[in-house]
């Protein structure tokens, strides 16, 4: 999912992309893991398309790609790029590298699941990973090939397809057991003043994200 990130500061609401979100910047990531809590809450099924995760992103000049585990709200009876159902569920994500899969398989979720999610990427050995799993359902893709580096880190909320305040979720999707480490192994330490935090609140519905401490935080919309 990278659509209109490049553009995310200059468009007019509804904006349509990266709306909430936070990003550290480093050379060589090579992992972020994270304990996702969906939001318990039951939205209005009014074509709104939310999409929140965590992820690697390597920014290279015209080929900007990121590692992704996306849970989605999909306000439709098919949002198509796995999400083949209507409400929460997710998809293993790696936007959008030609030549490699680049959806796992969508899974149906319920509020208030934990799902376990990681990324890793091994551009020695030409390797990544994208992983989410929540009641012995797995989505997942484990590719080949792929020697891109990663030096950035998000959790992102993006948005599609809104136009009130009650499409999007008032109880927070949390993020929790956050852990980063280098493409060594390395933990990488990341306290929240380091996050680089852009809030365009759409619609002005109060959305935050609060990186709460090393390993947790939460995005509203």
């Amino acid at each position: 999912i990278f659509e209109n990130y490049r553009n995310r500061m200059s468009s007019n609401e509804p904006m349509d992309g990266w709306e909430i979100y936070g990003h550290f910047g480093q050379s060589g990531l090579g992992r972020f893991d994270s304990e996702y809590i969906v939001p318990d809450q039951t939205l209005p099924l009014t074509n709104q398309l939310l999409y929140y995760f965590i992820g690697l992103t390597n920014f290279q000049a015209n080929n900007e790609t990121i590692i992704q585990p996306v849970i989605a709200w999909c306000g439709s009876s098919n949002c198509g790029f796995s999400y083949d159902y209507s409400g929460w569920q997710m998809a293993s994500w790696n936007c959008c590298p030609q030549g490699l899969s680049n959806y796992g398989k969508g899974v149906q979720l319920k509020g208030g699941q934990a799902i376990q999610t990681y990324v890793i990427s091994d551009p020695n050995k030409g390797n990544i990973q994208v992983y989410m799993s929540a009641n012995n359902e797995v989505s997942s893709l484990n590719e080949n090939g792929d020697y891109r580096s990663f030096n950035d880190a998000e959790i992102t909320g993006e948005f599609y397809r809104y136009t009130t305040c009650n499409q999007f979720n008032s109880v927070p999707i949390e993020f929790k057991k956050m852990s980063i480490e280098d493409t060594n192994g390395k933990s990488v330490d990341i306290p929240p003043s380091k996050w680089t935090i852009i809030n365009q609140n759409p619609l002005n519905c109060g959305g935050t994200i609060k990186v709460i401490n090393n390993t947790y935080a939460t995005i509203t919309a």
